[in-house]
């Protein structure tokens, strides 16, 4: 069983690799994911020196088990790369998890070499004392990946929170699979954290709890890389999603940033184009972009996307009302076939487009119409 799951993760790598070439110019944090493609065969030395039984090579048993939250780490930066369009953080802060390890990974130096052979058929298994390097280092590693496992997770859901007032056609852009596979990584970590604490005080007699705990770290990581490079269609956020939930604004800047995104809609007619982002929308209007979602949340209780569609339903209007077109072709240009919700609201729009508005609506409502 271990041989078949050995052979099934090393398949996997290489499915990666050919992804990683075929894909790697569509992919934001490839400089990242080549270092964590490049540190992953390291995870399964171990059990490839077991395989084929290379006692010559025993001294470098144990060595590689801080290579996991260094691909981690690497896979969480491409990942805010592949998210958000100007990423902030304190990157020292980022790797202490995984500098930690490589710390007490240090320690495992100075076992003899005879132990080391002796893992070749049997690992380590109680006397926490003794053993502490072994088992302080795959904790280690344990702790760092759920850590890092949890931080991409927590990425990945905030993007697609936001998703709405960053793009108007929201089923384009959303990232499918990452976070199942970050989830999973996430799981994974927590059974090796129990693995390695099973096997430091005897709870249960593992004897060859090393090699579950490597394929365990090695199946999570190739999950997240598997998914990473993956030629995802996103649109990197250029959101502080701080001041977006604080919504606070100087409202004399809030309204100045509402009439240059209502004369740029009108006169370049960008309600039209399908695919059409926040960050896409705010260069052809010459508005911050966070600054416009905060207006558009703040004075017209919508976001980016409802706000956009209210022209799209205007424009349908038009031109149900002018022509003898079919609904069905004029939700397909509009990019609405697919979503039954927004098929609904057309038709209400259609009924009764807004029957509380100002004069000053009613007025673009009919610049839209010409």
């Amino acid at each position: 069983m271990v041989h078949y799951t050995l052979f099934i993760c090393t398949t996997l790598y290489v499915v990666v690799l050919i992804r990683f070439w075929v894909c790697h110019e569509q992919l934001p944090g490839r400089r990242w994911l080549l270092v964590a493609g490049l540190l992953w065969p390291l995870l399964l030395a171990d059990e490839w020196l077991r395989y084929h039984q290379l006692s010559e090579l025993a001294w470098l048993l144990g060595l590689s088990d801080f290579i996991a939250p260094l691909v981690m780490a690497c896979g969480y930066r491409a990942t805010k790369l592949l998210v958000l369009a100007r990423p902030v953080s304190q990157r020292a802060r980022l790797w202490i998890p995984a500098w930690i390890t490589v710390l007490l990974q240090a320690a495992t130096i100075f076992i003899p070499l005879e132990a080391r052979q002796g893992w070749l058929d049997t690992s380590p298994v109680g006397q926490p004392l003794s053993w502490w390097p072994v088992y302080m280092v795959n904790m280690a590693s344990g702790f760092a990946v759920l850590l890092y496992g949890i931080l991409m997770t927590e990425l990945v859901q905030q993007y697609h929170h936001y998703l709405n007032h960053q793009v108007v056609d929201t089923h384009r852009y959303r990232i499918r699979g990452l976070t199942t596979a970050a989830g999973l990584s996430v799981g994974l970590a927590f059974v090796s954290i129990l693995v390695v604490t099973a096997a430091a005080f005897g709870f249960l007699p593992l004897a060859n709890w090393q090699t579950l705990n490597h394929l365990v770290m090695a199946g999570g990581s190739i999950g997240v890389l598997f998914s990473l490079t993956a030629s995802h269609v996103s649109s990197p956020s250029p959101l502080d999603y701080t001041v977006l939930e604080a919504s606070e604004a100087d409202q004399h800047a809030m309204r100045a940033a509402l009439a240059k995104a209502e004369r740029t809609i009108i006169e370049d007619k960008l309600y039209k184009p399908l695919g059409l982002t926040l960050r896409q929308f705010c260069q052809a209007a010459d508005v911050d972009p966070t600054m416009l979602a905060v207006a558009l949340r703040v004075q017209q209780q919508k976001s980016f996307r409802a706000w956009v569609f209210h022209y799209r339903f205007e424009y349908a209007k038009k031109v149900l009302l002018r022509s003898d077109i079919r609904l069905s072709r004029v939700t397909r240009r509009l990019g609405i076939d697919k979503d039954q919700r927004l098929c609904d609201a057309l038709a209400r729009h259609l009924q009764d487009p807004d029957p509380g508005r100002s004069p000053q609506a009613t007025s673009t409502t009919k610049a839209v119409a010409e």
